[in-house]
């Protein structure tokens, strides 16, 4: 196949052959400028005719402007791309070739004068360097480098950045087990100064990971080491000031070399303000905070100890001068105090106080809240069995009154449950009494005005102390307002309801009483004059009447009357 474009004046513009598998070109492409000069060449021939591909763009002057080859194994050049300005200086370079043919990979962009701007090379595992990226300013200088090598080739990787002046800027090193060096990090200021560095090395290297920080001046700012356990140090942070002044210290060691942590933080004088410290089950303390004011003094300390350490947790809180503010200590079993909280006021008096300690340190639970002065407001107190009270709650006024009274014991400890509330003045306002089988009273709530008169009384007992329900309210003056009186089958009245006048007088009265006993139910309603107004009488099959209902005027006068024989 041939295909031919000429021009008006019959120079050839494009030509396009395609032969057979034996005659030689297989392809071929050609378009030319108006005056001959060739533009583009495309060339693809058969496996036995040397060439594979090959397309090539020039100028108008025939520069050539961009060249791509491809050839098979044995023709050397596997793949070419270049690019080159229209002086012939070249722009763009591409080159991969085969494992035979040296190089593997190589790119190359210059700048406008010729001098390389990026570079890129990757070769087989016995040419030398595996991958090199190189990038440089216009004049030449090094901007950035980046390396990475075979195991037997030395450097594993290299990253380097520079300044405008060549300085470097930023340095990451990374090599195999027996090149020393495992990793590093550099970045310096631009005039060289190094701002921070990472090291990381093998394990025969000493030093496993260094992180460092400078100031402007070049004085450390921050420093993190972690080594192994045979090189002493597992983790070191420091953070200074400016100056150099330590601010931050962390240090972790192995458990046997002594400290197993510990936190600094001072303040900008070199005062400690903060302090942890963490040991291991040897070193005794196994942990302390401490945390001071700006002139030293500790504001806040906490520890705690291993089990043969007596103290097992302390914390502290103090006022800027040194006053106790609060108080928590926790202790082992053998060591006496279990827990005890306490809170203080500006000039020391105690505030709170919280106790608990074990079955053989008699309290087991104790909580005292004061006043500002350090009269007791309110007491908790719970003891073992043994130790006779069981709970014990008191609310006192600001005079030292009692206020508020709890109290439950034990089984042999008579009282099981006493409530009481009194005035400002310690009169009883109000009283809650539960106790024992044994111990007569079951329950009794009383409930008083503010001049001691009684308000309402509830009595319930056992079967055996007689009353088992007495309900009584009455008026300001102590007058009964309301009664009502429930028994057991041998204690006759089973239930009885009284309603009276606020002086006394009868104004409603509901009786029920046992088999036995005669009345079975009895309502009696009275005028203000104390005249029945209303009676309704119920009782069993042999007491005769089954139901009577009287009403009456207010003068006692009978209106209605409804009976049974």
């Amino acid at each position: 196949m041939l295909d031919v474009v000429t021009s008006s004046r019959g120079a050839p513009m494009m030509l396009d052959v395609i032969t057979s598998s034996r005659g030689a070109p297989m392809m071929l492409d050609v378009v030319t400028s108006s005056r001959g000069a060739p533009m583009m060449l495309d060339v693809i021939t058969s496996s036995r005719g040397a060439p594979m591909m090959l397309d090539v763009v020039t100028s108008s002057r025939g520069a050539p402007m961009m060249l791509d080859v491809v050839t098979r194994s044995r023709g050397a050049p596997m793949m070419l791309d270049v690019v080159t300005r229209s002086r012939w200086a070249p722009m763009m370079l591409d080159v991969v070739t085969s494992s035979r043919g040296a190089p593997m990979m190589l790119d190359v962009i210059t700048s406008s004068r010729g001098a390389p701007m990026m570079l890129d090379v990757v070769t087989s595992s016995r040419g030398a360097p595996m991958m090199l990226d190189v990038v440089t300013s216009s004049r030449g200088a090094l901007m950035m480098l980046d390396v990475i090598t075979s195991s037997r080739g030395a450097p594993m990787m290299l990253d380097v950045v520079t300044s405008s002046r060549g300085a470097p800027m930023m340095l990451d090193v990374v090599t195999s087990s027996r090149g020393a060096p495992m990793m590093l990090d550099v970045i310096t200021r631009s005039r060289g100064a190094p701002m921070m560095l990472d090291v990381i090395t093998s394990s025969r290297g000493a030093p496993m990971m260094l992180d460092v920080v400078t100031s402007s001046h070049g004085a450390p700012m921050m420093l993190d080491v972690v080594t192994r356990s045979r090189g002493a140090p597992m983790m070191l942070d420091v953070v200074t000031s400016s100056r150099g002044a330590p601010m931050m210290l962390d240090v972790v060691t192995s458990s046997r070399e002594a400290p197993m942590m510990l936190d600094v933080v001072t303040s900008s004088r070199g005062a400690p303000m903060m302090l942890d410290v963490v040991t291991s089950s040897r070193g005794v303390p196994m942990m302390l905070d401490v945390v001071t004011s700006s002139r030293g003094a500790p504001m806040m300390l906490d520890v705690v100890t291993s089990s043969r350490g007596a103290l097992m947790m302390l914390d502290v809180i103090t006022s800027s001068r040194g006053a106790l503010m609060m108080l928590d200590v926790v202790t082992s079993s053998r060591g006496a105090p279990m827990m005890l909280d306490v809170v203080t006021s500006s000039r020391g008096a105690p505030m709170m106080l919280d106790v608990i300690t074990s079955s053989r340190g008699a309290p087991m639970m104790l909580d005292v809240v004061t006043s500002s002065r350090g009269a007791p407001m309110m007491l908790d107190v719970v003891t073992s069995s043994r130790g006779a009270p069981m709970m014990l709650d008191v609310v006192t006024s600001s005079r030292e009154a009692p206020m508020m009274l709890d109290v439950v014991t034990s089984s042999r400890g008579v009282p099981m449950m006493l409530d009481v509330v009194t005035s400002s003045r310690g009169a009883p306002m109000m009283l809650d009494v539960v106790t024992s089988s044994r111990g007569a009273l079951m329950m009794l709530d009383v409930i008083t005005s503010s001049r001691g008169a009684l308000m309402m009384l509830d009595v319930v007992t056992s079967s055996r102390g007689a009353p088992m329900m007495l309900d009584v309210v009455t008026s300001s003056r102590g007058a009964p307002m309301m009664l009502d009186v429930i028994t057991s089958s041998r204690g006759a009245p089973m239930m009885l309801d009284v309603v009276t006048r606020s002086r006394g007088a009868p104004m409603m009265l509901d009786v029920v009483t046992s088999s036995r006993g005669a009345p079975m139910m009895l309502d009696v309603v009275t005028s203000s004059r104390e005249a029945p107004m209303m009676l309704d009488v119920v009782t069993s099959s042999r007491g005769a009447p089954m139901m009577l209902d009287v009403v009456t005027s207010s003068r006692g006068a009978s209106r209605w009357g409804f009976g049974a024989p």
